[in-house]
C-alpha cells in the first residue's frame, strides 16, 4: 500500500509541477493516509520532485508573462502553497521587484491602451502595487 502512495505521487507530479501542499491534498483525496504520505515526502524532496521555491519562481514568471501584478500572483500562490496571503506576498516580493512591475505594467498598458480614466482600474484589477499605480497615474503615458 505504501508503494501505491509513491506511485500515485509520481503520477501526479508527472502531470504538473505541484507544491507539497497540493500533492498532499491530491493523495489524501485519492484515499491515502497522512502517515504513509509523510514517509515519502522527504524522498520526493531530496530527488527534486517537490520544490516549492521553484513553484514560486514559476508563478512569478507566469504572472509577469500574463501581465499580472504581484498582488494577483500572491493570491494564486497562497492557494497553491496553502499559506496565508501575507506570507505569499513576501515570497513574491523577493522575486518580483518594483522595476519589473513597472516594465510589465508598461507592456500591459501599451497593449490595452486604456483611456486615462480607466488606468487605475486596469492596473488595480491586474494586481499591481500602490507604487506602480502611483507611478503611472503621475506620468503621462502617451509620451
Amino acid at each position: 500500500m505504501e508503494k501505491k502512495v509513491l506511485a500515485d505521487a509520481y503520477t501526479f507530479l508527472g502531470r504538473k509541477k505541484l507544491t507539497e501542499f497540493e500533492l498532499i491534498e491530491k493523495l489524501i483525496k485519492k484515499g491515502h493516509d497522512q502517515e504513509a504520505i509523510d514517509r515519502w515526502l522527504p524522498e520526493l524532496r531530496e530527488l527534486g520532485y517537490l520544490n516549492d521555491q521553484e513553484v514560486v519562481e514559476g508563478e512569478v514568471r507566469r504572472g509577469m508573462l500574463y501581465g499580472h501584478g504581484p498582488i494577483r500572483v500572491a493570491v494564486r500562490l497562497a492557494k497553491r502553497l496553502g499559506i496565508n496571503f501575507h506570507d505569499a506576498r513576501e515570497k513574491v516580493d523577493e522575486k518580483y521587484v518594483q522595476s519589473d512591475q513597472i516594465d510589465v505594467a508598461a507592456k500591459l498598458l501599451e497593449k490595452k491602451k486604456p483611456p486615462r480614466e480607466k488606468l487605475f482600474q486596469t492596473l488595480y484589477s491586474r494586481g499591481f502595487s500602490e507604487g506602480v499605480l502611483q507611478h503611472f497615474l503621475s506620468t503621462d503615458i502617451n509620451n
